[in-house]
């Protein structure tokens, strides 16, 4: 393993099949004579894991941030040792046995977590400072760091994250339409491990309408927007009085075989937009949101917000479902 930056290193071997035990021994890399070294028993693992998988594991073992022991040499009672703190240039070798017969392979992820700080400022569209929930959440939508801006409206979040792996932030305040954000290490000032978002909350209001969420193709979000899906749920939890539309629309250069073609281009197939307004339905409904507070409509290209996109970007940005607040 050749470690690109610095940070504490994570992986998992993850067997073909769960009832298959693996072991693991990291080491120190120096060079060439490595293999000659473990032979001769000359070098000692940093990190290891011996532990054999109890009924109700999965089978995964490797390193974790949540782990107490550098070497578990027996039982079954954890199946992770503790990462290892890395720095740029060094080396590794991951050494790992099959301590079943016949095993049928494994696969294995690696990462290196980094601590990052995001700091902004949150305020509404007159800039008054607006306290606000701000989560960090990963791919799984699972919460890693949970805080409440200052009076004035400022916030700062440390986390340790893995690296090249999109987390978003949640915005949430009741009165307010929520917010989502992309983070990602690649984002981040590598000088000073930093990132600055602020953000504009829009007040909720009957008869207004939001954009929600964006997609790549047909009804996939784009990244780890579900944070948005999340804080609607929990705006119309806070309010039990609002009830909304649900807009899908698509793009204009979304053809399907169930586009036809009209005088001067093609009509867009609607379901697209009818599946992205149904995708959020029933992702509302299954946080607990009763279908009598939700209506769905599809409007297909016929509202973009850019009526003439160039790139990739600008075309995603049609391709969306928005909400429509009928009554608060």
């Amino acid at each position: 393993l050749f470690i690109k930056n610095d940070g504490e290193l994570i992986f998992e071997i993850t067997p073909v099949d769960s009832t298959n035990d693996y072991d693991f021994l990291l080491y120190p890399y120096i060079d060439s004579t490595f293999c000659n070294d473990l032979k001769n028993e000359k070098i000692s693992p940093l990190r290891g894991n011996l532990s054999k998988p109890s009924n109700k594991s999965d089978g995964k073992t490797g390193l974790s941030s949540k782990a107490i022991k550098y070497v578990t040499v027996k039982g079954t009672e954890t199946m992770f040792s503790k990462s290892i703190k890395v720095r740029a240039g060094e080396k590794y070798m991951l050494v790992v046995d099959n301590a079943t017969p016949n095993g049928k392979g494994y696969g294995v992820s690696f990462n290196c977590l980094q601590k990052i700080a995001i700091s902004g400022r949150i305020t509404d569209a007159s800039k008054r400072p607006v306290k606000t929930i701000i989560t960090l959440l990963d791919r799984n939508n699972s919460e890693v760091v949970k805080i409440v801006s200052s009076d004035d409206g400022a916030y700062k979040i440390v986390a340790e994250v893995k690296e090249e792996i999109d987390y978003s932030m949640l915005f949430y305040n009741d009165l307010y339409m929520p917010m989502s954000d992309i983070v990602n290490t690649s984002m981040i000032d590598t000088n000073q491990n930093s990132l600055t978002i602020d953000k504009t909350m829009t007040k909720l209001k009957a008869g207004e309408t939001y954009n929600l969420v964006y997609f790549h193709q047909t009804s996939i979000l784009l990244n780890v927007q579900g944070a948005a899906i999340l804080g609607l749920a929990q705006v119309m939890k806070k309010n039990p009085k609002m009830r909304i539309q649900i807009q899908g629309h698509a793009a204009k250069h979304e053809l399907t075989k169930n586009s036809t073609q009209v005088s001067g281009g093609f009509k867009i197939d609607p379901a697209i937009a009818e599946e992205r307004a149904e995708n959020i339905y029933w992702k509302l409904l299954q946080r607990g949101i009763p279908k009598e507070r939700m209506e769905k409509i599809a409007f297909s290209s016929d509202r973009p917000l850019i009526a003439h996109p160039t790139t990739e970007a600008e075309k995603n940005m049609n391709k969306r479902v928005s909400i429509k607040i009928l009554s608060l």
